[in-house]
């Protein structure tokens, strides 16, 4: 007994029955501070509930990396789901439990919270986590990679917010995602969107520039440029190797919706072909080479009838240059602090953005992407703030 709760406060698994998860962990709970065994104070923390989504061995490899940064930042009760390992002897559920501590300054009393692993077949998993989710604080659905929809399915009728990353395909899950976006009640975040923060400050701090903005209201061509993450070794071990294209694409729908442009919109429909005659600018979004930063826009150029604009990312500045027909500006560098994926799903679990800027750039996005037709999104009106 006491060697379990040596285990579960260092943060090693301690397998459990997964009908007594809650008895556990009172019991480990108390075992901290009773006998000759307790060490001292520690502050048990629960700002939420995270349901975490592992559908594959990468996913798994990417979390356990990235759990420790999210609950120093946002300590929650963390229940991570999964199906059951295809080396099991049965489909039975299994479960174990272990603590997440941190200090959040020197001699400062640790914070702790729980993380629950389970294993289970979707059918079960309803039945299984409906009692361990703490009341009374927000519940939180993290799907980061394909494949989670059947096991988050009975959880988004009751969670609060919904966070995925749809820079691991190539427009499926922005697609999914599109059909919540209209839910008042579910607040959705997307780390490809949380990842164009950077450029959409420099953005908007330029176009406060009387010259940027002429450019903006002449903007004719709209060029993206995104690089896709070297991961081969997450590949390997059935995970996905992530891509800029769809953080492009959203990149470029805020910019489009926010600028109250019309997209042009190609094809032998006579319709689209009607539509491009009246539209007000061309997007293209292409590769650039593969780098070892995380998947992200590399450089953008807005071609207008009054200028010019370039901007080129690096990893850790912004280079923008641009001209106009009077002028050519000098070349200015903006230096951007890097954000890791603990980062950005910090900031996705902590803030909850106006929804309609994102429901319009993602609807943007999807046309962008083929997934939708400029028609189908101007029909579109997301409910207001």
């Amino acid at each position: 007994m006491a060697e379990d709760g040596e285990k579960f406060f260092a943060g090693l698994p301690v397998r459990v029955d997964p009908e007594a998860i809650e008895r556990e962990l009172s019991r480990l709970w108390k075992s901290r501070f009773s006998g000759a065994g307790g060490i001292g104070s520690v502050s048990r923390v629960c700002l939420s509930n995270v349901i975490f989504c592992l559908p594959n061995r990468g996913a798994w490899e990417t979390a356990q990396a990235n759990l420790p940064a999210i609950v120093r930042r946002y300590p929650s009760r963390i229940i991570v789901l999964s199906r059951p390992s295809e080396r099991a002897e049965s489909e039975e559920a299994a479960a174990s439990i272990s603590a997440l501590c941190s200090v959040p300054e020197p001699g400062g009393v640790p914070v702790c919270c729980e993380e629950i692993m389970l294993e289970a077949p979707p059918r079960d998993l309803e039945s299984l986590v409906t009692p361990l989710l703490v009341p009374d604080v927000p519940i939180a659905i993290v799907a980061l990679f394909p494949g989670c929809e059947e096991l988050i399915a009975p959880f988004l009728r009751i969670a609060e917010r919904l966070i995925v990353d749809t820079r691991r395909d190539a427009g499926e899950t922005l697609q999914f995602l599109s059909s919540f976006l209209e839910r008042r009640s579910l607040s959705v975040r997307d780390l490809a969107w949380e990842a164009t923060l950077p450029w959409r400050r420099v953005l908007a701090d330029l176009f406060d520039e009387p010259e940027v903005a002429a450019i903006g209201r002449s903007l004719r061509r709209l060029e993206i440029l995104y690089l896709r993450e070297l991961d081969q070794e997450s590949r390997a071990q059935g995970g996905t190797c992530r891509s800029g294209l769809v953080t492009a694409a959203l990149l470029g729908g805020w910019l489009v919706s926010r600028l109250g442009l019309k997209l042009r919109a190609g094809g032998g429909d006579p319709r689209a072909q009607e539509e491009a005659a009246q539209a007000d600018v061309d997007v293209i979004l292409g590769p650039d080479a593969p780098g070892e930063c995380p998947a992200q826009v590399s450089r953008a150029r807005l071609l207008a009838d009054e200028g010019d604009l370039s901007i080129r990312w690096d990893g850790s500045s912004f280079a923008v240059r641009f001209e106009t027909k009077t002028a050519c500006v000098l070349p200015r560098m903006f230096p951007v602090r890097p954000e890791d994926e603990s980062a950005l799903l910090g900031r996705a679990l902590e803030r909850s953005p106006p929804r309609r800027i994102f429901a319009e750039a993602a609807r943007t996005a999807l046309v962008l992407l083929g997934r939708a037709s400029a028609a189908e999104t101007r029909a579109w009106s997301p409910e207001r703030d």
